[in-house]
């Protein structure tokens, strides 16, 4: 299976729902809670003046009405991850994670 669907996988497992969505279109109707994430950045690895190891980092967006959730230590959790910011927009609480997976 590609890497990104075992990603996807793992995000709507930790969600509990199916409410992930990579990349969506701007007139995508999105039920809350959900998380929102685009891949950012690629890292890669070299020896021998060749690429031998490239690892995906995404943006993760976890989305809530609520101001508070343990989907934030979930994600806080994972292997590779690292906070980036919070912050409030419409009514929606935002808060996004960089990880490599």
């Amino acid at each position: 299976m590609d890497q990104r669907l075992k990603f996807q996988t793992l995000l709507e497992e930790l969600l509990g729902s199916r409410n992930v969505h990579f990349q969506p279109n701007e007139n995508i109707s999105m039920t809350y809670p959900a998380i929102v994430y685009n891949l950012d950045y690629m890292e890669s690895l070299h020896g021998n003046n060749k690429p031998y190891n490239i690892q995906d980092r995404y943006s993760v967006t976890y989305i809530d009405r609520k101001p508070t959730s343990d989907m934030r230590m979930k994600l806080a959790s994972l292997p590779k991850s690292a906070f980036d910011r919070a912050f409030q927009s419409n009514g929606l609480n935002h808060i996004i994670f960089n990880i490599y997976y």
